[in-house]
């Protein structure tokens, strides 16, 4: 084989690894407007949430637990994510002894949680889909802050 052939085929290689990287980068980030609030409108945007239940654990017990049906609180605990961004953690299982979980519930369609490990590291649910990146573990990328979940709580 010439040394020319070999140059094409190095190349070809490298683009083609190359291409998976980016790929992969690209598919490791999501929103949670597209993982939620997407999920929950229809097309034509009428869809409202008429629950969301907070809850804190320790382990396998629950110590609080909250369920908000008033759409003033309602707004505001979704404006705590609407505009955050998400990187699909490394840890897959990340470590949970300790967590919140935020249950959206709308008129129809998908139930939707959202289990935090700590302030940064989440899994959310969604009870239609089985998608892949519905069993991944985020990491929250940009100014995310728990403490507004945290004060209904208390």
């Amino acid at each position: 084989m010439s040394k020319r052939s070999q140059t094409i085929i190095l190349s070809i290689v490298a683009l083609l690894i190359l291409s998976g990287l980016i790929i992969s980068e690209v598919s490791s980030r999501t929103s949670f407007k597209e993982l939620v609030i997407d999920q929950i409108g229809d097309s034509h945007g009428s869809q409202e949430i008429f629950l969301i239940s907070i809850s804190e654990w320790n382990g396998n017990s629950l110590n609080k637990s909250i369920e908000i049906t008033d759409m003033e609180t309602i707004n505001k605990v979704m404006n705590v994510f609407a505009d955050l961004k998400l990187k699909r953690s490394e840890s897959d299982h990340p470590d949970l002894r300790e967590r919140y979980r935020v249950r959206i519930q709308p008129d129809n369609g998908p139930t939707l949680s959202v289990n935090f490990a700590d302030d940064k590291i989440m899994r959310i649910g969604n009870s239609f889909s089985i998608h892949k990146k519905y069993g991944w573990s985020y990491e929250a990328v940009g100014g995310f802050d728990l403490s507004t979940i945290q004060a209904l709580l208390k």
